[in-house]
């Protein structure tokens, strides 16, 4: 094998490995505040997909532009939401409903949330996406409350969550929602909706604590890269 092929063959293979770790490292991660004691600092790791410079976010009802992912680097992501009030446990003297054993940085995302008391389409909204891209979408959920909770929608897929214990860890239905591979609307948009009267009277009442956003490998651009490093693979075989 010539050192031509060898240093292709080497460079499909880091691409391939690039890629696969960018997509599962690179997030745009939102921490709600809640009444503006719960920020995480740029260099605090928090969520499910462990994660710095989260974008804190104030207030029951705005529009922000050029979110950070990451790695701090300024995004054409946008955000748009609408509640009915704010929530923090470290102010308002509540149940604090999420003990986190393993530091505070979490415990700091869970604090704070946009508290819901009624139906909003959308409740969260993400701008910026191309039509149609994939993306992993996780909606953190914890009321101060047990027993209050409700249905979410994020492009069409639904999950249903109920607070109903205090919690010290995640755990996905039970203070989280994870949404594999949601694909982006046609204009471009990430839209969580919530519905907080389904199924009972208890659950009227919700919580965004936090949302996490991480793209998925398109399908096509993922199996020219493999088919490339197959051939290359190939040739080198039979050089051999």
């Amino acid at each position: 094998m010539t050192n031509t092929l060898k240093a292709l063959a080497l460079s499909a293979s880091s691409l391939v490995a690039t890629i696969s770790f960018s997509q599962a490292q690179t997030a745009v991660s939102i921490n709600f505040e809640g009444d503006n004691t719960s920020v995480l600092a740029a260099g605090d790791i928090a969520g499910v997909i462990p994660s710095a410079n989260f974008n804190n976010i104030t207030g029951q009802n705005a529009t922000v532009s050029g979110l950070l992912d990451s790695t701090g680097a300024t995004t054409g992501i946008g955000l748009t939401f609408t509640g009915q009030g704010t929530w923090d446990a470290n102010k308002e003297g509540n149940l604090d409903q999420f003990v986190d054993s393993g530091g505070t940085n979490n415990h700091t995302m869970m604090s704070g949330y946009l508290d819901l008391f009624q139906n909003n389409t959308p409740a969260v909204q993400l701008t910026g996406y191309s039509p149609g891209s994939l993306h992993d979408v996780y909606v953190y959920s914890l009321t101060a409350v047990d027993s209050r909770g409700g249905t979410f929608d994020v492009n069409g897929s639904t999950a249903q969550l109920v607070t109903n214990h205090v919690s010290t860890a995640f755990v996905n239905n039970v203070n989280y929602l994870f949404f594999p591979a949601v694909a982006a609307d046609g204009f471009g948009n990430i839209n969580i909706n919530n519905d907080s009267s389904l199924t009972s009277p208890t659950l009227y009442r919700e919580a965004i604590n936090g949302v996490q956003v991480l793209s998925v490998p398109e399908p096509a651009t993922v199996a020219t890269i493999l088919g490339g490093a197959a051939m290359l693979v190939g040739l080198r075989r039979r050089r051999a």
